[in-house]
């Protein structure tokens, strides 16, 4: 429910890549999906700065950062 919730937002906000970092089947039961890494260099940097930076100091669960 939290990753769907995050996914609709990030998806809104024109993000293309969620990083989970390790493949789990649970992952991949939410429709996670592993890429190579060189594709995912390459996503990264055709996406450009993040106009949402991570202040110092604030908490994730802060969701006016998006």
């Amino acid at each position: 429910m939290g990753l769907g919730g995050l996914v609709r937002i990030l998806t809104e906000k024109r993000f293309v890549v969620i990083d989970c970092q390790l493949p789990s089947d649970h992952l991949f039961s939410l429709g996670a999906r592993s890429i190579p890494r060189s594709r995912f260099i390459t996503q990264l940097a055709g996406c450009g700065q993040s106009r949402y930076p991570r202040p110092v100091g604030r908490r994730l669960n802060d969701l006016s950062l998006l």
